[in-house]
């Protein structure tokens, strides 16, 4: 039998090769466009969801709950809402520091299989709240 042809892919510059010697790696090159992507997508992304959470929160803070007749244990899980979403940004840094721990060791080790690659996608998405069944 002959050798597979390897077949290229081609998206916004980026291109991976599949079959032959490449063994479905991504090149170095189109890691590091894809990686230079990832950064500035997630400031992005981070920062839009980070002004919203600000938004919400003090909304919600704004609300007069002393005034409103609700009961003594919905205030207490509306003032446990408005502390974690305080808080959620903290939490939001710390998966953060642990996807970009993982790029950057993959990076120093030339891990750009497509396993990493879809096993970093799978960390980013949980982090995110996305459902990855």
């Amino acid at each position: 039998m002959g050798r597979k042809k390897p077949s290229t892919y081609e998206n916004d510059n980026v291109t991976t090769t599949q079959g032959g010697h490449g063994g479905g790696k991504l090149n170095v090159k189109a890691w590091k466009t894809l990686w230079r992507f990832f950064i500035r997508r997630r400031r992005s992304i981070a920062k839009s969801i980070e002004d919203i959470t600000k938004e919400i929160t003090h909304a919600v803070s704004c609300i007069p709950l002393a005034s409103i007749d609700i009961s003594l244990g919905t205030r207490e899980d509306i003032d446990q809402l408005v502390d974690n979403m305080r808080n959620d940004k903290f939490r939001a840094a710390i998966a953060e520091e642990k996807i970009l721990g993982k790029i950057e060791s993959g990076t120093q080790e030339r891990n750009v299989d497509r396993s990493y690659a879809y096993n970093l996608l799978v960390s980013i998405a949980k982090a995110v709240g996305v459902p990855t069944d």
